[in-house]
């Protein structure tokens, strides 16, 4: 995939439509252009019809046509192996995973889309539950995917001032513990937390100072490990 690099003016030339770039101003013919576009204040494109391809752009400063400098767009692309030396924000697809990944130079990863899990609890006691299913024994209920990922944060929401801990786990070891003080709403800041393939995930209510809590929301958002 390649891009082009424009060092003129264009802000009132071109026009983002969608997630492409548009310019009003084209022109073109056979070979590059050998004569000044229609209006020499604006900027123009010039096509080459020969080879079908965008070849030149009319610089209004300097009143020439500049050849436009096609280069490696290494933010953007897909293959079945990432590229090297990414920065933050570039994204990938990955054709061998069917799947896209962007780069968090936070956590030194390719990461997926965000996905959530929701766990819910009721009135009548402190066991948190999937769908309608009570986790009652954390060695076998909960969470598991066929890719790694990375947790990165994990909150909840009730529907009364609560002060409680719910505790995430991994494997059976404590991953993250959540405080809710006084509040209806919690959250956790940026975590890295890794959640391999074939581990399982669950949480828990594991402490609590205010009875029972009240249906309670607990959410654990998590990216796709590209690896």
């Amino acid at each position: 995939m390649t891009r082009f690099v424009i060092t003129d003016n264009l802000d009132a030339d071109f026009r983002g439509v969608g997630s492409k770039i548009v310019c009003d101003n084209i022109t073109g013919g056979v070979g590059a252009p050998t004569g000044p576009p229609p209006t020499q204040n604006k900027v123009w494109l010039w096509i080459n019809t020969t080879t079908n391809q965008t070849t030149h752009y009319w610089n209004t400063t300097t009143n020439q046509w500049v050849v436009l400098n096609a280069v490696a767009d290494s933010d953007h692309g897909s293959g079945t192996a990432f590229p090297a030396s990414p920065s933050t924000g570039d994204y990938f697809y990955r054709t061998d995973l069917q799947a896209q990944f962007w780069y968090d130079g936070t956590r030194s990863a390719w990461l997926g889309d965000l996905e959530t899990l929701e766990f819910t609890a009721n009135d009548s006691n402190n066991d948190l539950y999937i769908g309608n299913c009570k986790i009652d024994n954390l060695a076998f209920q909960g969470f598991r995917l066929p890719y790694s990922t990375r947790i990165v944060r994990v909150y909840s929401s009730s529907e009364e001032l609560e002060t409680a801990t719910i505790s995430t786990y991994v494997n059976g070891a404590t991953a993250y513990n959540l405080n809710i003080v006084n509040s209806r709403d919690a959250a956790s800041p940026p975590l890295n937390i890794a959640w391999s393939a074939g581990q399982l995930l669950n949480a828990a209510i594991s402490a609590t100072s205010s009875g029972n809590l009240r249906r309670i929301i607990f959410r654990i958002s998590y990216r796709r490990l590209g690896v």
